[in-house]
């Protein structure tokens, strides 16, 4: 923040693509399912790092991401939680991340034959907040 004045925009951007963000979205598969009042906390750090970058208050937030040419922070984790299912698909991922899904067991040669099997849930809370609920609907599409 305090040389956002010193520093050209191309420069900042560079700095908040190489230090900043990979801090932002380590692990993002893992704490995906937080509260989302922390996925609204750790969105807003990114809008503010967007705001010192382009020196800019009046802008949304959307207009930021736009300019930088980047997506919001749960976009990115729905798209990393969707690589992941791709390459569960296709066995290109360890054994022990192939468990956490179950392909759709069919006899029969049809259409949606080789695609994830959305369990189904007892509870709300537990099972909805999981990559075994979650990722079967983004390895669909």
């Amino acid at each position: 923040m305090r040389l956002r004045n010193l520093i050209p925009t191309t420069a900042k951007i560079r700095v908040y693509k190489a230090f900043i963000m990979p801090q932002l979205v380590y692990c993002q598969t893992v704490w995906h399912f937080c509260k989302a009042s922390d996925t609204r906390k750790i969105e807003r750090l990114q809008e503010r790092a967007l705001r010192a970058i382009y020196c800019n208050r009046n802008s949304s937030y959307k207009t930021l991401l736009t300019r930088a040419k980047l997506s919001t922070l749960l976009n990115r984790r729905l798209q990393e939680i969707a690589i992941i299912m791709y390459k569960v698909k296709n066995n290109l991922c360890p054994s022990y991340i192939r468990d956490i899904s179950q392909n759709n067991n069919c006899k029969y040669n049809l259409r949606n034959s080789d695609v994830f099997t959305i369990p189904r849930i007892n509870t709300t809370t537990y099972w909805r907040h999981s990559i075994r609920y979650i990722g079967p609907w983004y390895g669909l599409s």
